[in-house]
Parts: C-alpha cells; structure tokens; sequence
C-alpha cells in the first residue's frame, strides 16, 4: 500500500495574519512531528510503531537531531511549514489579479466521522476540537492528509494532532489524488452540529496551486 503525507499546521484562533493578495493569511508555522527518546525515525502519527511516550517536537529540531521520517507512516516525510487560510466556497480561486489565479480551494465535508479509532471515538476527537478542550486548547492544530488505496482505488484519511477523524468522501477522492502534488495544505477545519442529540461533523478546505 502507497501512503504518502501532507501535514499543515493551522490556527485555531486566526493570531498572526497578515494581508497577501487581498485575502488574510496566517504566517507560516512550522510542522510538528512525534518522536520517541532511543528512536531514530519521526513520525506523523503518535500511534505508529508502538510509541508509549510519544512527544511533539518541531521538524526542523528532528532533523537536527538526525531523526528520520518512519517508513510506515511518513515515507515521503511531511511539508516542513504551510500557512492557513479563510474557509472557502465549494470550488474558489484566490488571485493576484483578475486574470492569473495563484490557489483553488475545495472544500469537503469529512466522511467516516461517526467510526472509531480502536477505543477512541471520532466524536468525541471532533467534540473536543469544538469545544477548543485539550489538546486543542492550545491555539494550532496539526492537520494530516493521508494518501491510501481501499480496494485498489485511491483513498485519503484525514487526521488531526495524529488522530483520524475519517476520510476524503469516495466521489472527491479521484479529484484530489489526480492533483495531489499541487495540494498545498488543509487551510482550515470547521465542526459543526452536535446539538440535540445530532452527530458531530468536519469540514476541511483543501488550498491547491495553480501551476
């Protein structure tokens, strides 16, 4: 199976944005990985390989360290910094002028967000995210795409701070492994419902370069 990443590091709160072709960035955040003391490899997911400690640590400080990226769960490493960016419509596009356009924007509405990650509940990783309870009280939030197959088709599960809270929707999947490599990060996330008995959901927006 072909696994492949793209890890963005988004603000939860909107601090540090500045102006850049009209529209309001964050500045750039390096990413985070996972490490555990005596290992030798990082990772992008704090449950690979049987971690017992895992901790977070910048990529540029793994790398100084002569960490590795693990070949099971970040074989072709991760992006080392992405900005985040405002919630976009369904399929938009940012531009430096009226003719040129720089980013396209998709959003998805997460699937799979009612299933569970072993013990742990996707529902209850989206309440806390909601909430803004801990971890996600910090301010940034860690956001994976993850490229798989599921019977030989391609596949993508999202994960936030290293934990799946489900996957690209089958019907938009194509799209998104046809154009993986101008995929430039997850630039936003919103959960919504919750309420009256209702299941929680995600939206992501995907930012894609125009080449």
């Amino acid at each position: 199976m072909k696994q492949s990443f793209l890890s963005s590091a988004l603000s939860m709160f909107g601090r540090g944005k500045k102006e850049e072709n009209g529209a309001a960035l964050d500045t750039p955040k390096e990413t985070k990985v996972y490490f555990e003391d005596g290992g030798a490899k990082y990772h992008t997911n704090a449950h690979c390989s049987g971690m017992r400690k895992p901790q977070y640590i910048p990529l540029s400080v793994a790398k100084k360290r002569g960490l590795s990226p693990c070949k099971k769960c970040a074989p072709y490493g991760v992006a080392p910094t992405v900005r985040s960016a405002p919630a976009a419509p369904l399929f938009a596009s940012a531009t430096t002028n009226e003719t040129k356009p720089v980013f396209e924007f998709l959003s998805v509405k997460v699937a799979g967000v009612t299933f569970k990650n072993g013990r742990k509940s996707r529902q209850t990783i989206l309440r806390k995210i909601h909430f803004k309870d801990e971890p996600f009280d910090k301010g940034t939030m860690e956001l994976t795409l993850q490229r798989e197959e599921w019977e030989g088709k391609p596949a993508f599960g999202v994960y936030v701070n290293g934990d799946q809270i489900g996957n690209i929707p089958a019907e938009q999947a194509d799209y998104v492994s046809d154009n993986f490599s101008r995929l430039d990060g997850i630039v936003n996330i919103e959960v919504y419902g919750g309420g009256e008995g209702q299941n929680y959901g995600a939206e992501i927006t995907l930012r894609f370069r125009n080449e």
